[in-house]
């Protein structure tokens, strides 16, 4: 038979002492049973708050267990922003890059023209100063 279907609650085995208790008349008997009334109470009290710690312990694993996912879901979502502001900024980077190129491009090309249309400006001035003389 299993043992613990066949148990005695707590509180039935205190009650009993406290029966036997009000039933004995000798003082030694009396006094063991006062001490075993002590002791059983001390136990029920102890089981109980036990069982308390037990389920608070389990329900703030329950909320410990939450809140890790909750941050790692924070984190991840903090994460994929990072990558995307990341992979934006590349982008914007090479866009950038390639404007400036273009631009630094055209500048070069620009310039060039410009000092050949002052060689030809230069090279007018001095057959028109010729001319003249």
């Amino acid at each position: 038979m299993d043992p613990r279907h066949s148990r005695i609650s707590d509180e039935d085995v205190v009650h009993s002492i406290e029966q036997m208790l009000a039933n004995e008349s000798d003082p030694e008997t009396r006094m063991r049973l006062l001490v075993l009334y002590r002791i059983s109470v001390l136990l029920v009290d102890t089981i109980h708050i036990s069982q308390l710690t037990k389920t608070e312990v389990k329900a703030l694993q329950l909320e410990v267990s939450e809140h890790i996912k909750e941050q790692e879901r924070l984190t991840n979502r903090l994460f994929g922003g990072a990558k995307v502001i990341a992979i934006v900024f590349m982008v914007v980077q090479g866009i950038f890059g390639y404007a400036a190129s273009t631009i630094f491009d055209q500048h070069q090309a620009n310039t060039i023209e410009i000092h050949k249309l002052v060689d030809t400006v230069k090279k007018l001035e001095t057959e028109v100063y010729n001319d003249r003389k």
